[in-house]
């Protein structure tokens, strides 16, 4: 008896629609995504705040001699507040929230220079009046919209860490 891999599994029997793969932050490794990117299976996860993020090179107008560059400026905590904010009211957890955003198209190291939508969002919380330490999200999907939905998976795990981030296509 031999096991099917189950990204060939999904490649063979869904091959006409695109595959979005949800992971949980434990599975956000190169070793798992880039083989789905390989099969242009799309996916969504949360990462470790500290994750190596980059601007997209600047490229240039006249051709340099060399290897053309893969990553650009790094994006640190100056960078990351700069970015325009979005706030929204969105039903959470079974009552109404505020929502922060913060969103960029950057360029991972530890995905080998692939672009990403980055996303980072804090929900604020009623009890304690102060919003919650920021989370990073990351899409390979560049052209999603930072407006987004969550929803809570239905797991065992503590509330904090079962919300989901689906993105979706703004409706033109």
């Amino acid at each position: 008896m031999s096991f099917l891999n189950p990204s060939t599994y999904l490649h063979q029997n869904l091959s006409d629609r695109p595959i979005r793969v949800l992971f949980d932050s434990w599975f956000m490794r190169a070793r798992l995504i880039l083989p789905l990117l390989r099969r242009n299976m799309h996916v969504i996860g949360q990462a470790r705040i500290d994750t190596a993020l980059f601007l997209q090179p600047e490229t240039p107008d006249v051709p340099r001699r060399g290897r053309p560059r893969i990553y650009g400026l790094r994006l640190n905590a100056d960078a990351i507040e700069a970015l325009p904010e979005i706030e929204l009211t969105m039903r959470l957890y079974g009552k109404e929230q505020r929502v922060r955003l913060r969103s960029i198209v950057a360029v991972a190291r530890f995905l080998r220079g692939t672009p990403v939508r980055a996303v980072w969002c804090q929900i604020y919380n009623d009890k304690r009046q102060e919003w919650t330490k920021r989370r990073l999200i990351l899409a390979s999907e560049v052209d999603l919209e930072a407006e987004t939905r969550f929803c809570r998976s239905k797991s065992k795990r503590s509330a904090k860490s079962d919300m989901v981030w689906i993105p979706y296509l703004a409706s033109e």
